[in-house]
C-alpha cells in the first residue's frame, strides 16, 4: 500500500470508528528545519482544537507489519490521552493584554528555516534565530502553542522589540532555565541505563527546567556569564537540539573539529530532524563575554 493509500485508509478507519459526529481531517505541517509531516486531527461535537497525531511514524510501522486496526487502535489512544477540552477561544489571538503573558522564546537554525522565517518575527544570534510561540494555558508543552507571525502583531499593538522582551520575561518564569552536570540530567530524567559508566569529561547541560525548548538560554548574555563563573573557565557550546546545550570547560583543550563531528554524529543518529539545532560548536570567552562559533 502506497503512503497516500494509507492516509486515505486510516481517515476513514478513523472516521467510521468515532462515527458522523466527528470531523476527521488529514493535512500537512511544516515543522521546525523544514520537515513536512502529516497530521490527523478529530474535531468532536463543539470542539474547534484538536491534538494533532503525525501519520509519518505509524506508516513505518505499518511497513514493518503492524495491521491498521492496531494502528487506529494506536491513534485513538492517543488523540483520548491527548485531547484536553476541545475547545479553544480563537479570540484571544486578537487580545495582546490577552496573550502577552504566555509569548515565549524558543531557537531554531537559521537557514534549515529561511521559508518560515518569511512570515514570523525573529532576531538573528549566530547562526541561529530566535522566534516566538503563544504557549497556551493547561496544554502542557508539547504542540499546545502556536507560532506567533507577523499578522498578529499589530492586533497586538506590538512591535518586533515589544514582542522580543515581552518573550524574554515570560520564557524565564515559564520556562527558567536550568545547568546541571549530564550525570544529574540521567537521574532528573530516570535514564538509569546511561549511567553503568560515569561520563570521562565533565560534561554540562543548559537547559529549562521542564526539559522542553531549553536551548534558547544560551543566548542570555547574563546565563552565558553566570556559566562561565561557575565552570571557572571558558567554555564550548555543543547544541545537541532546540531543548539543550552540552557545555564542556574549555580548559580540556579539545580540538574544535572533533567536537564538531561529535555534533554532527549525534544530529544524525539521536536527534529527530525537526529537533536538530546546529552542526556548529561555539566557544564563550569569560574575558570578553563574547560566544562564537568554534567549528563551523
Amino acid at each position: 500500500m502506497s503512503y497516500e493509500e494509507f492516509l486515505e485508509q486510516i481517515k476513514r478507519q478513523i472516521q467510521e470508528r468515532m462515527g458522523d459526529g466527528a470531523a476527521i481531517s488529514v493535512f500537512q505541517v511544516r515543522k521546525n528545519n523544514g520537515v513536512l509531516l502529516d497530521g490527523l486531527s478529530i474535531l468532536g461535537q463543539g470542539d474547534n482544537l484538536s491534538p494533532a497525531i503525525y501519520l509519518n511514524g505509524y506508516y513505518r510501522e505499518y511497513l514493518k507489519g503492524i495491521s491498521l486496526e492496531e494502528i487506529g487502535n494506536r491513534i485513538l489512544d492517543c488523540y483520548r490521552r491527548e485531547k484536553k477540552t476541545g475547545h479553544f477561544d480563537m479570540d484571544i489571538l486578537k487580545n495582546g493584554n490577552r496573550v502577552k503573558t504566555r509569548i515565549i522564546c524558543r531557537l531554531i537554525n537559521y537557514e534549515k528555516n529561511r521559508i518560515l522565517l518569511r512570515d514570523v518575527p525573529y532576531r538573528r544570534f549566530l547562526n541561529l534565530a530566535i522566534v516566538y510561540y503563544y504557549l497556551m494555558e493547561d496544554w502542557g508543552m508539547g504542540e499546545a502553542s502556536i507560532l506567533v507571525r507577523k499578522n498578529f502583531l499589530p492586533l497586538w499593538g506590538m512591535d518586533t522589540e515589544t514582542l522580543h522582551h515581552t518573550a524574554l520575561a515570560n520564557t524565564a518564569r515559564l520556562l527558567p532555565w536550568d545547568f546541571l552536570s549530564l550525570s544529574e540530567m540521567f537521574q532528573e530524567t530516570a535514564c538509569m541505563e546511561f549511567r553503568e559508566e560515569e561520563p570521562k569529561v565533565p560534561l554540562y547541560i543548559l537547559t529549562s527546567q521542564a526539559k522542553h525548548y531549553g536551548a534558547v538560554w544560551i543566548t542570555d548574555p547574563h546565563v552565558r556569564r553566570l556559566i562561565g563563573e561557575k565552570l571557572g573557565d571558558d567554555y564550548y557550546v555543543l547544541p545537541s537540539s532546540i531543548h539543550e546545550c552540552m557545555i564542556l570547560p574549555a580548559g580540556l583543550r579539545p580540538d574544535p573539529k572533533e567536537l564538531q563531528d561529535m555534533v554532527r554524529e549525534i544530529n544524525l543518529t539521536q536527534v529527530e530532524p525537526e529537533e536538530i539545532l546546529a552542526d556548529s560548536v561555539y566557544r564563550y570567552e569569560r574575558h570578553t563575554e563574547r560566544l562564537e562559533t568554534a567549528a563551523e
